[in-house]
């Protein structure tokens, strides 16, 4: 018998388990598929996962049966199961994912990167420089219309998973929010395996989702460090990400009580970052941080940057180091506001 304590939300976890971890050998589905948002699930094994979370034990798969006994339960909370191989005769809303092209190796990351247009050119920006003319602009692109800032933010990072992403990056600030019915639950993309990004309420932070649901949420002076599944994640916004560097005035990266890392995995460093920055950026601080964080950590390490960009200069370079780790990059279009948007193959072997 399946636990009555089972509910959606737990099998909604679930069905994120399976997106982030797989299904083991032996648990693939032989005559039913569940079958959500446009991907099809092993049913015994989704309800086997929320019995797990619920209890805190295995599940014992001799007290509940598969077939008409767990499609039934999962009917009754609101999932479609269908015969095995009639997916696309459930009538589901969600239409399958596009099939992205796999990367290359496994152990290439692809991380899609968001640029996002400031509005105003670089000799503008300057003349009015001050501590907070950054906050400002993004803070008035938001105010225009929230709903529309928000659905713009949103689209990117569904385009970025669409392609094949395991990883979306955004820029500082991005996730602003804290006016008029938007709350940092609003970017919520639950497909998406990994978003980092910044956000503002007006307090800058730096933000980490996994599955649309907020797994560290972190001061901007702080160097966060956590598991990201085939590897590990270090973020942090802008330079901030410099004080791992090693030397004097190194400081160790805060590690995740939530998602805690393995240091047997290599290193995907994600800067979170304001207006464009020059060239010294590159080469001085984010270079040393690449080179650092693998001697320090022993692992293998890649650097991807996003930040804001002005609104007459398209994105010179490719602001990943080493740059070397860079297996492919490929430019889509952005959004009605010249947004860019990239996507990065980073190769993490050894």
């Amino acid at each position: 018998m399946i636990p009555k304590s089972v509910t959606r939300d737990r099998l909604l976890d679930a069905l994120r388990h399976i997106d982030r971890d797989g299904v083991p050998r032996g648990r693939e589905s032989r005559g039913y598929d569940l079958v959500h948002d446009g991907r099809s699930y092993p049913p015994k094994y989704v309800v086997a996962l929320a019995i797990e979370a619920v209890t805190g034990r295995a599940a014992d798969l001799e007290a509940f049966g598969g077939g008409e006994e767990t499609n039934t339960f999962l009917h009754g909370h609101g999932f479609t199961v269908v015969a095995k191989g009639e997916a696309r005769a459930t009538g589901s809303s969600s239409p399958p994912r596009p099939v992205a092209e796999p990367t290359t190796k496994s152990t290439t990351v692809r991380v899609a990167r968001v640029f996002l247009n400031l509005g105003v050119t670089m000799t503008d920006f300057r003349a009015k420089a001050n501590a907070g003319e950054f906050g400002r602009l993004v803070q008035a692109q938001f105010d225009a219309d929230p709903k529309a800032y928000r659905d713009r933010i949103v689209q990117l990072i569904r385009r970025g998973h669409e392609a094949g992403a395991e990883v979306v990056l955004l820029p500082a600030c991005a996730m602003i929010h804290g006016r008029r019915g938007i709350t940092l639950a609003s970017y919520s993309v639950p497909e998406v395996p990994l978003v980092v990004s910044g956000g503002g309420d007006p307090h800058e932070f730096a933000v980490v989702m996994r599955h649309g649901v907020v797994v560290e949420q972190f001061d901007a002076t702080d160097v966060h460090w956590l598991d990201g599944g085939r590897f590990s994640v270090m973020t942090a916004i802008s330079s901030t990400i410099g004080k791992v560097k090693l030397g004097p005035k190194h400081v160790e990266p805060v590690r995740s009580k939530a998602a805690p890392p393995d240091v047997n995995k290599p290193v995907l460093i994600l800067d979170v970052g304001h207006a464009q920055y020059g060239s010294r950026y590159l080469f001085q601080t984010l270079r040393c941080v690449a080179r650092d964080v693998e001697i320090k950590v022993g692992q293998s390490a890649g650097l991807v940057l996003s930040s804001w960009t002005w609104s007459t200069k398209g994105i010179g370079g490719l602001w990943c180091q080493p740059a070397e780790r860079v297996e492919k990059r490929r430019r889509l279009s952005g959004s009605e506001e010249n947004d860019v948007l990239d996507v990065i193959d980073v190769d993490l072997a050894t």
